[in-house]
């Protein structure tokens, strides 16, 4: 029962996650276009990497967070604090390395980066360590939505950066943070209807699930 509703869980967050953190990765440059004014108007194109280079560990720590419940329900703390001392450990050792490969102007995107690669390690531990415990987590449901919700991510991810490249031709050059806020909000548009279609057309039923829930609350 633990590893089912854990399952259901995990689906249900991914479906709203993936997609923003799809959106991130294209989007970030009109991103940081967008909130770079003033004196920080000049590192729009470093704001904009690094608000990219989140999107990874946006996924990973969505997973792991998501794992975590588990050791919880199990009352256990002691695997979560050691699970966390290697992500740290991780962190720590991929800022290093990855901040000295870089120009002083790129650390931010570096760190971001070495966030993520510090929750990917943490997430194939955590993932591991509880399938061991209650069985597959990752179980056959789970991997078949999520090659549906990879399609969807690519088409959605598609869209947005067409959107991006058609904005030049149409005379939206997203230089300052007005084109850049309206290059920003056409990809994301674009990329909102292409992965609400493709999941619909694909039956990926936890994102209805989670409009139905929505209504019922609100009514």
């Amino acid at each position: 029962g633990m590893r089912a509703e854990i399952g259901r869980t995990l689906r249900i967050a991914l479906v709203i996650i993936a997609p923003v953190a799809v959106a991130v990765a294209c989007l970030g440059s009109e991103v940081g276009g967008a909130i770079a004014v003033g004196a920080a108007s000049g590192d729009a194109d470093i704001i904009g990497s690094t608000v990219a280079a989140f999107s990874l560990a946006m996924l990973a720590f969505c997973v792991h967070f998501v794992m975590l419940r588990g050791f919880y329900a199990d009352e256990d703390t002691r695997t979560p604090f050691l699970l966390q001392v290697v992500i740290a450990s991780v962190n720590v050792v991929a800022a290093v390395v990855l901040t000295q490969a870089v120009s002083p102007a790129r650390v931010s995107t570096a760190l971001a980066l070495s966030y993520g690669i510090a929750y990917v390690v943490g997430t194939a531990l955590s993932v591991t360590l509880l399938s061991r415990r209650i069985g597959r987590v990752l179980d056959a449901e789970t991997v078949r939505f999520a090659v549906r919700l990879t399609v969807a991510c690519v088409l959605s991810a598609a869209a947005m950066l067409g959107a991006v490249e058609l904005a030049g031709p149409l005379g939206i050059d997203g230089d300052g943070a007005g084109p850049a806020l309206l290059v920003a909000g056409l990809g994301g548009a674009a990329g909102a209807v292409v992965y609400l279609g493709a999941t619909r057309l694909m039956r990926v039923q936890e994102l209805q699930y989670l409009f139905d829930t929505v209504v019922r609350r609100r009514s």
